[in-house]
């Protein structure tokens, strides 16, 4: 593995990530991905924060910029970052609503409760943020 990041050439197979905060250059920094995170996509997502521990990240089988993180029994889709989720990771999720009133007018937010039902249109540039209870901790931050 080092002598291909030296050399730029590619490595063969997936490639395991244990502490990046950025996958295939992404200019936003978030927290790196979970321990054990296999990343067999091509291309790489640019962030793989959402990946739950021990799962492997592919691409979606027919729409490219969606990827897919699949563990023992969970299964995690992941819309890339036009809505800039990214940089909201490391001082906003287990915080409450109140830390991320910074966001433009402009941007579609979805500010909901975990389990709540929603409507399952998918807006890449809406910022969609989980939270444990009305007004409460920001349990996740994502595009979608």
């Amino acid at each position: 593995m080092i002598g291909a990041a030296c050399s730029g050439e590619a490595p063969d197979g997936p490639t395991a990530v244990a502490d990046a905060t950025k996958i295939a250059g992404a200019e936003t920094a978030a927290p790196g991905p979970a321990p054990g995170v296999t990343i067999a996509a091509d291309p790489a997502p640019p962030f793989a924060y959402w990946a739950p521990e021990g799962s492997v990240i592919r691409n979606h089988p027919s729409s490219p910029g969606i990827w897919i993180a699949e563990g023992e029994g969970e299964v995690v889709y992941y819309f890339g970052d036009a809505c800039g989720a990214s940089r909201y990771q490391i001082d906003t999720v287990g915080t409450d609503r109140a830390t991320i009133e910074d966001l433009s007018p402009e941007v579609e937010v979805r500010d909901y409760v975990q389990g709540d039902v929603l409507i399952q249109n998918l807006v890449p540039t809406r910022i969609n943020i989980e939270r444990d209870g009305p007004g409460g901790r920001i349990l996740s931050i994502s595009c979608g």
